[in-house]
């Protein structure tokens, strides 16, 4: 038998501001709703064809849509929309990865899960 816990995963991570000062966020598991609001953020950014294939047509948010539901501040507040694209692509891009991680998102995530 099975045993699940419903207990969201997460992953602290040091961002050090413009001041050099750093300060600890926290990326996590995304609960059922946000994945499904997730999942429809990027299907109306997907052109798919009628052979099935598959092709981005807008890269628009692409890092920060999944960032907004799934990061936190020092403050325990979701972080917003203008901090986050304040930030370098090089910070996103490394968040963005992290994040799709935890959710089961990314190429690894999804071997794994082939091989259980």
């Amino acid at each position: 038998m099975q045993t699940f816990s419903v207990k969201l995963e997460s992953e602290s991570v040091c961002i050090e501001n413009l001041e050099g000062v750093s300060e600890e966020y926290k990326i996590s598991e995304m609960t059922g709703d946000n994945l499904e609001a997730y999942f429809n953020s990027q299907r109306d950014k997907m052109d798919i064809k009628s052979d099935g294939t598959v092709s981005m047509k807008d890269y628009k948010g692409i890092y920060t849509s999944l960032l907004i539901l799934t990061m936190v501040g020092p403050d325990d507040k979701p972080v917003s929309l203008t901090t986050l694209k304040s930030w370098p692509s090089r910070v996103q891009k490394a968040l963005f990865e992290i994040a799709q991680r935890l959710n089961g998102l990314n190429v690894e995530a999804k071997e794994e899960a082939k091989n259980d």
